[in-house]
């Protein structure tokens, strides 16, 4: 386990508040609204996803991360996929929350996880992996996490103990590092892009993965966190545990 002892512009950004998840419709009408912003909605009592856009392959591509609020400060899943857009939310969740990030947790080295890691190296927030991710972020140019999350299933606290998050690998799927993120305090799954959205048509970019494991991290996932309520995917609406069956049986057709 690893325990952290910590001390305890608004532009661009829209602030929603939904009972446990939004629909697909309602996302596209605030993506529509601020295709270059930074959007934060809450879908637990301490649970806000963070929604940022990007123009990738000439789309407004849309990426969700997480943050978890606690009494010592927040923890922050995965940045934005820029250096200005982390700004933006780092600015923001001191207006809301009065706090900063303690803790962020990168969940593979792709852009839209990492992309905005320099800005909180620079602001002195202690950023975590696994030495996989490290490696291939400084392979990628970005600044190495540190490579603090060296089991395949670690419970990490801040503070108190009701803030405990488990990071798990379930196998290579989406990219040979990728782990998810589960707040059991509310049964909350964060799958990142090993999940894909009930309106995926299949897995998406898969070159830096394994289709031949994929039915296997995603069973994984469903087998250890049978009681998530909620599921977060890296990218589109997020839902219930049914995008973990939609998400194995599109590795399934894939395979």
């Amino acid at each position: 386990m690893l325990v952290l002892t910590l001390m305890a512009c608004l532009a661009g950004i829209v602030f929603e508040s939904t009972a446990v998840a939004a629909s697909g419709a309602d996302n596209a009408s605030v993506a529509t609204q601020n295709p270059s912003g930074v959007r934060l909605i809450k879908v637990s009592d301490s649970v806000w996803v963070h929604t940022s856009h990007f123009n990738y392959n000439g789309w407004p591509t849309p990426s969700n991360g997480m943050i978890i609020e606690t009494a010592t400060g927040l923890i922050l899943i995965d940045t934005p996929w820029t250096c200005e857009q982390t700004a933006e939310l780092l600015n923001t969740t001191w207006q809301m929350f009065l706090k900063k990030p303690v803790l962020a947790v990168i969940t593979h080295a792709h852009q839209d996880r990492i992309g905005g890691i320099a800005v909180l190296i620079a602001d002195n927030i202690r950023v975590i992996s696994t030495p996989q991710t490290a490696q291939l972020a400084e392979g990628a140019g970005y600044p190495r996490p540190e490579s603090a999350i060296d089991q395949e299933m670690m419970p990490i606290t801040v503070g108190a103990s009701d803030s405990i998050i488990e990071t798990y690998y379930p196998g290579p799927a989406h990219t040979a590092d990728n782990i998810a993120i589960y707040f059991a305090a509310e049964k909350v799954l964060f799958g990142g892009c090993i999940v894909k959205s009930l309106d995926s048509n299949n897995l998406g970019n898969i070159s830096e993965g394994s289709v031949a494991n994929y039915q296997q991290a995603v069973q994984n996932l469903i087998d250890r966190y049978s009681d998530a309520s909620i599921v977060i995917p890296g990218h589109g609406s997020w839902g219930g545990r049914e995008l973990l069956t939609h998400t194995l049986d599109l590795a399934k057709a894939a395979y």
